[in-house]
């Protein structure tokens, strides 16, 4: 066989002969981290027997007085006053994620790489996504999720501040958090855009310290956690400051797969776009019923108008919702 010079184009690239010099590929796959729901991991999580559940929560509290009377004779006669108190409904709606995922089998054995293992932390991611982005910003929210959009409700409830407000981002931040704080409630963490750590680094405290530590991942001493799975909408905030305790999730049904060896795909007009037995392939179906709520206790004597356990920071020529 004499020696030739033709070029052979091998994967995208060039080898004298592609017959000496095959195409291997590396049993990994090459990804960034992936990345945790910030609502799934801050709010309250609980499990629900049915497809709606309530949670009850007092609306007013009740109240109580002296026995007064100018004379000792006159206190002891004093009738002792009634009180009152209501319960207000927080309502969860179960509503379904789900995904179907095409992988041909040719594919999976000339790779040997199990892409249907590798890509359920990848979908978890999404879903994770899918909930942050609902909850916070009200990115395709299901309509029964009536608390949703965490960043429009605090901007009415008028519980915000617009980056660059204060003498620096620290400021912004106390101001934001001050807010929660005069509606009644108990600021307990902070979730920010991605990067926001390193600007709150150049930011101190009256102290002269950083207000964010990252050695205990703390800003102001509380939780700390930026919104890295895409979710976030920096357009809209820079950082929401809360009362995380107040927002209530509900886990109908946890994230369950299903692989299929048989079936079809269809469009919304019903065309077939994939047929796992003809092509060869498997389908990967992914599914969660998850439902969100916000609480909001009337908490007497503070903010009884419109209390919200919300506040943002506000990016520089942010919408209002």
């Amino acid at each position: 066989m004499g020696y030739s010079d033709k070029l052979v184009r091998n994967g995208g690239g060039t080898t004298p002969d592609a017959r000496q010099i095959p195409e291997t590929v590396a049993r990994e796959v090459v990804q960034a981290a992936v990345q945790s729901s910030a609502a799934l991991s801050l709010f309250r999580v609980q499990s629900m027997p049915a497809l709606t559940h309530r949670i009850p929560v007092l609306d007013s509290y009740p109240t109580s007085y002296w026995q007064t009377g100018a004379t000792q004779a006159d206190k002891d006669s004093a009738q002792k006053q009634t009180t009152t108190y209501t319960w207000e409904n927080v309502v969860l709606q179960a509503e379904e994620i789900a995904v179907l995922l095409p992988v041909p089998d040719a594919y999976v054995a000339d790779t040997g790489v199990d892409l249907l293992e590798e890509v359920k932390p990848l979908l978890a991611q999404e879903f994770g996504r899918r909930i942050d982005a609902a909850i916070l910003f009200g990115t395709e929210a299901p309509t029964s999720w009536t608390t949703a959009n965490i960043y429009a409700k605090a901007v009415a409830a008028g519980n915000h501040v617009t980056l660059g407000a204060g003498s620096d981002v620290g400021v912004d931040v106390a101001s934001a958090a001050e807010f929660v704080g005069n509606d009644g409630f108990d600021v307990n963490a902070f979730i920010t855009r991605p990067g926001f750590k390193w600007t709150a680094r150049k930011a101190r405290g009256t102290d002269g310290q950083p207000i964010y530590d990252s050695n205990t991942n703390q800003m102001y001493g509380e939780t700390f956690q930026e919104v890295r799975n895409g979710a976030w909408d920096a357009t809209k905030a820079q950082l929401i400051a809360g009362d995380f305790n107040m927002g209530r999730i509900g886990i109908r049904q946890d994230m369950t797969f299903d692989i299929f060896n048989s079936g079809v795909i269809t469009d919304g007009a019903g065309n077939v776009v994939y047929n796992a037995m003809q092509q060869d392939g498997k389908i990967l179906r992914a599914v969660m019923r998850v439902a969100f709520a916000v609480a909001t206790p009337t908490v007497t004597p503070v903010n009884t108008v419109d209390p919200y356990p919300f506040a943002v920071v506000r990016s520089v020529g942010s919408p209002a919702s």
